[in-house]
């Protein structure tokens, strides 16, 4: 993936947001519906488009990670209130 000052991925990205599955209907048919999303991207000329995760959901991660996703950025989570 190539870099420039700052990060020319096209102007339009595509992100797959709040994908959340029940356990029954994990599998080949999500990989489908994954790979379904993405040729629509490329019919609309989308040539990148990215998915968050949360980062203890290692079934997740092998999915995107078998979709061809690979880490780009990352994300970190506090609680504004002080430790007690």
């Amino acid at each position: 993936m190539a870099e420039g000052p700052t990060f020319d991925l096209g102007s339009m990205r595509g992100d797959l947001d709040t994908l959340v599955v029940k356990d029954t209907a994990r599998g080949a048919r999500i990989a489908a519906l994954i790979e379904s999303i993405r040729a629509e991207l490329m019919i609309r000329g989308i040539a990148f488009w990215s998915v968050g995760l949360v980062a203890a959901n290692d079934e997740a991660e092998k999915l995107y990670r078998g979709s061809r996703f690979e880490p780009w950025s990352q994300s970190l989570l506090a609680r504004t209130e002080p430790d007690d």
